[in-house]
């Protein structure tokens, strides 16, 4: 298989347990679907503090961004053609997808900071949890006191009341 950018040869390498391809030249990487589901839930890799810090201040960017459209690259699995998409929707890696095959391209750094990213919004996801529970708690009891102590609910409301804390948590 060969870059799809440079057309050098990949060379298989292991990453976090999974087996990608890599470009010796400009350090894209090739894998698939199922090595980066490995890669993004696997935890062994220790991120630089340079990696964290540019992980803390990306925020969210929903899209691709339209510096980054326009590029077509041809899968070097099966020469179809790779779309490009912003990972997770909103982490500002842009990856490009192989419409056939599914294999991923991800540029120099890319799979770096996809995981650190996921890693990141993960713990912080474990915070916000806690935050949001005590909030709905609170919530129930103004509603029973409200309602004279006797409150009852629909799960309807409990499970809106839940999505709106959650999106207003985020």
């Amino acid at each position: 298989m060969h870059c799809p950018l440079d057309h050098c040869g990949l060379e298989p390498v292991s990453y976090e347990g999974a087996l990608i391809q890599s470009c010796p030249t400009c350090g894209g990487e090739l894998l698939s679907a199922d090595a980066m589901q490995h890669v993004i839930s696997t935890r062994d890799r220790v991120h630089a503090d340079t990696e964290l810090a540019t992980a803390d201040g990306a925020g969210p960017l929903p899209g691709v961004p339209l510096g980054e459209q326009g590029r077509h690259l041809t899968c070097p699995c099966c020469s179809g053609h790779m779309d490009q998409f912003n990972f997770a929707g909103d982490t500002r890696v842009i990856v490009d997808r192989c419409a056939c095959c599914g294999a991923l391209w991800l540029d120099r750094h890319e799979l770096e900071m996809a995981q650190v990213l996921l890693e990141r919004w993960s713990e912080r996801a474990a915070g916000q949890r806690w935050a949001i529970a005590g909030s709905l708690a609170e919530a129930r009891r103004q509603a029973a006191d409200r309602a004279g102590g006797e409150f009852r609910w629909s799960r309807f409301a409990f499970v809106n009341a839940v999505l709106n804390r959650i999106v207003d948590a985020a």
